[in-house]
């Protein structure tokens, strides 16, 4: 009998160690199958799989579909192309004709416009030239084509304005695959719309300024490396932008930048499985007024911004948080923490701000506090109150 143990034990060692190898093996060579799995339990256990017995013990807690959410939001509106526009399909700089966007591209010269005809364009657009605007007439959508495994819209070029543009559908094998794929320095995006990519906006370590206006990301991300957008460094802008449930465990806004202003924008969870709505790993100066945060009842982490937690400090001159005039609501089930900061060394302002939380904050003294959204005198979960925030243009007249 002893003989019996003694070889069921060492049996249970050997399988054990063989399962444990074995699963090694697949996340390193083969990381989706794990991703896949894991999204494919998460999904039965929210009630979005195929056992509907577990979703009926907690409805609050089951996943509302993109159609349901998405279906209250304001769709975004592109502007009219106007009697100036370049035929559907092709390209114009100044008075000259292309029959494609990346033939008008080679052609362009410091200081040029390159406008784009009405159309879906399957193919991507290498940007080579500094000092020149991208500009979309009428509905022009960039879909699915990528340009050196990286992106839609490679931009190898400083000073470029990009404007009225749709991106979509976005994906490499690395998982990094970006609308906009930035590798010059000084970019600015207005009136773009970016949706169901593994990237709206990807930037190498040092950007210069990117100035983001009026613009949308929507559904973005992929397996926690891809984000609504990635800023390397540099400087970052938000203006009167949305960014609406990211996926894949993805942050919403991923920054390194030194310093980091949102404004008049909406941050927002819905229904997506993200991450922070906001990750500064680098620290900085993070600024947010005058703007909505919403942590959906679905994020995967009960950080809602996340400020130094890779570098630490010192990685940038200052080092500094700053939230004022914001509606913050905390739907997450469970623990929640406005702000995780390396260390207490951050100064932080946290002021003037209307928080829904269940739970206390550190900052119940310098905010407007409620325990739900009825007490705030707002709708139910997943509506926003887009009627409450002082946006131009977000959401009803533009983005």
């Amino acid at each position: 009998m002893r003989i019996l143990k003694l070889l069921l034990l060492w049996y249970f060692v050997i399988a054990g160690l063989a399962l444990h190898v074995v699963f090694g093996a697949v996340w390193v060579l083969k990381p989706d199958l794990v991703w896949t799995a894991r999204e494919r339990v998460s999904a039965f256990l929210t009630g979005t799989g195929h056992l509907p017995l577990l979703a009926a013990v907690d409805p609050g807690r089951e996943r509302l579909s993109d159609d349901l959410v998405f279906s209250r939001i304001p769709a975004w509106r592109p502007r009219p192309g106007g009697p100036d526009a370049p035929p559907p399909g092709s390209a114009r700089i100044g008075t000259r004709l292309f029959a494609s966007a990346q033939a008008a591209a080679d052609a362009l010269t410091p200081g040029a416009t390159l406008d784009i005809g009405e159309g879906i364009y399957k193919s991507p657009l290498i940007i080579r030239v500094s000092n020149v605007r991208i500009r979309g007439h009428g509905h022009v959508v960039f879909e699915k084509g990528t340009a050196r495994g990286k992106g839609s819209l490679v931009v190898a070029a400083d000073n470029v304005r990009i404007s009225d543009i749709e991106c979509r559908e976005i994906a490499v094998p690395d998982g990094n695959g970006a609308c906009i794929r930035f590798e010059g320095r000084n970019l600015a995006v207005e009136r773009v719309y970016f949706h169901d990519a593994q990237q709206g906006i990807l930037t190498g370590s040092n950007p210069g300024l990117v100035d983001i206006r009026a613009s949308r990301f929507e559904r973005l991300g992929h397996r926690g490396q891809a984000h609504g957008i990635y800023i390397g460094g540099g400087r970052l802008a938000i203006a009167d932008s949305l960014f609406l449930a990211a996926r894949g465990e993805g942050h919403e806004i991923k920054t390194r930048a030194a310093e980091t202003t949102i404004v008049r924008s909406v941050v927002a969870s819905l229904n997506g499985v993200d991450s922070r709505l906001i990750d500064a790993p680098n620290g900085g100066v993070l600024t947010i007024t005058d703007s909505l945060l919403f942590e959906g009842p679905d994020t995967a982490n009960s950080d809602v911004i996340g400020f130094g937690l890779e570098t630490g400090l010192g990685h940038h001159p200052a080092d500094r948080v700053v939230l004022r005039n914001n509606l913050i609501v905390l739907d997450r089930e469970g623990s929640v923490r406005l702000l995780h900061l390396v260390d207490e060394r951050v100064q932080v302002e946290v002021g003037g701000n209307r928080i829904v939380a269940r739970n206390a904050t550190p900052y119940d003294k310098t905010n407007v506090l409620f325990k739900n959204r009825k007490a705030a005198g707002l709708a139910p979960y997943p509506a926003l109150p887009w009627e409450q925030l002082p946006l131009a243009g977000t959401g009803r007249d533009g983005p």
